[in-house]
């Protein structure tokens, strides 16, 4: 394992978990947020669609809808990135 690559990796989850925080704050999420990321982790290699029904099934139909709404935007950012981590750790 490369240990600088490592750091890259764990600095990358740690800009993507704070733009989270920052999505969310001032929301009615914001006391799920740790709950969202666990949700977006286990997502990771998901289509938008199974992203969308799994908000719905975990966090309920009207939650999980603005949920969704919310991270719709950054869900390809994240994958992308998960992709790349990935690929650096290979």
């Amino acid at each position: 394992m490369d240990l600088a690559a490592e750091c890259a990796r764990i600095e990358e989850i740690n800009k993507v978990q704070k733009e989270i925080r920052e999505l969310l704050q001032g929301t009615a999420y914001t006391e799920r947020t740790a709950k969202i990321i666990d949700f977006i982790d286990e997502r990771k290699n998901c289509e938008k669609k199974e992203w969308y029904t799994g908000s719905l099934h975990r966090f309920g139909r009207k939650d999980g809808t603005v949920i969704y709404r919310l991270l719709k935007n950054g869900i390809n950012h994240y994958k992308k990135y998960i992709a790349n981590a990935n690929e650096k750790t290979k």
